[in-house]
């Protein structure tokens, strides 16, 4: 992938925008590759725990903790409830309020064991030391 792809113009490695978003994109693909064992995503995983974690969550309150615009997470949830995982519990009228069903709760139950194995991963991959770096670095950014 080159840097233009993300609207960098760097040419070079030392871009701090093209390297996150490699970074970001090697995480994905290992989460993803372990989730879809369960037959989910890792943002579609991140929305059922953010869904079980927060019952009966609106779903503007839910755009707000995945950082994503309203509209943007109405097409995610979208699979999620034609799937028959997430559900509607709102009055008609009203706006609505998102819960996991039977089949929704037994999914993450399941998905959990292949999230923890992508961990395992990157925590082999990584090390310690590594891990407490990546951390401190992530925290760091966030305050900018």
């Amino acid at each position: 992938m080159t840097d233009e792809l993300y609207g960098c113009h760097c040419g070079g490695s030392n871009c701090f925008c093209a390297n996150i978003k490699r970074a970001e994109n090697k995480i994905t693909s290992i989460y993803n590759h372990h989730l879809e064992q369960a037959g989910i995503t890792r943002g579609q995983y991140a929305l059922l725990v953010h869904i079980e974690e927060n019952p009966c969550v609106s779903v503007s309150y839910l755009a707000q903790l995945v950082g994503l615009e309203r509209t943007t997470l109405v097409r995610n949830l979208k699979p999620l409830e034609n799937r028959g995982l997430i559900q509607d519990t709102a009055c008609k009228g009203r706006s609505r309020s998102l819960e996991l069903t039977e089949e929704g709760k037994q999914v993450l139950s399941h998905a959990r064991i292949f999230w923890q194995k992508a961990q395992t991963e990157m925590e082999e991959a990584l090390g310690p030391e590594m891990i407490e770096q990546f951390h401190l670095l992530v925290e760091r950014i966030m305050q900018i």
